[in-house]
């Protein structure tokens, strides 16, 4: 009797660190993805990949995303950005250092959220108004007919 009930503890005990094993080596759980600018906006960080973005964004919001070339972004003081365009850039180009994705808002009285990238790595983010953000759109856009 006491050999089986030492057994019976050292399988429970076995079970036990399988257990903790597990749950500590578990991928963490996933974040829904986010449906508008704003839910997005709290979800990503610097450094985070262009690819790892994309994939917080629910289809929707990815659709409604558009990527936009740059040989240069700065931000030069608080809110003050300067572009530097790439040369018959239009929507969807990658082939520049940086890139800007674009999330337009739903309503004119609503703001623009841009997420920035140099080499495909998060940068930098900011908010625009409707206007501001598609002034930057314009001068990013330069394969468009003026």
């Amino acid at each position: 009797m006491k050999k089986a009930a030492k057994i019976i503890g050292i399988i429970a005990g076995v079970i036990i660190v399988i257990v903790i094993i597990a749950a500590l080596t578990s991928p963490p759980t996933s974040v829904s993805p986010a449906n508008s600018a704003e839910q997005l906006d709290t979800l990503v960080s610097n450094d985070m990949r262009l690819q790892d973005v994309y994939d917080l964004m629910s289809s929707d919001l990815q659709n409604k995303a558009t990527r936009f070339p740059a040989l240069s972004i700065e931000e030069i003081s608080e809110g003050n950005w300067h572009f530097i365009p790439k040369d018959n850039a239009e929507p969807g180009d990658t082939d520049a250092p940086y890139l800007v994705l674009g999330i337009p808002p739903e309503q004119y009285t609503d703001e623009f959220f841009m997420l920035f990238f140099h080499n495909n790595q998060l940068f930098d983010k900011a908010w625009f108004d409707y206007d501001g953000g598609w002034n930057i759109i314009d001068k990013l856009w330069t394969a468009q007919e003026k």
